[in-house]
């Protein structure tokens, strides 16, 4: 399985993630291994990230600064 190697490539098409990304095992413990998103450079590819322009929760409508 491709987690298990450490490195899984992926499409998303939600409201804020939307495109190919990959996931891969940077270190850590094998109790507790650390990972990184990298978006890939495709059409969905706004250099923005998710919060860039839209900072609100899809579920909630709330930000972060609500939160606090």
């Amino acid at each position: 399985m491709a987690l298990e190697r450490g490195k899984a490539s992926f499409r998303l098409d939600g409201e804020k993630l939307r495109g190919g990304f990959t996931l891969v095992r940077t270190r850590g413990s094998a109790t507790k291994p650390q990972w990184l998103l990298i978006k890939k450079r495709d059409d969905e590819a706004d250099g923005q990230g998710p919060v860039g322009d839209r900072p609100e929760s899809v579920v909630s409508g709330r930000t972060l600064d609500d939160l606090g």
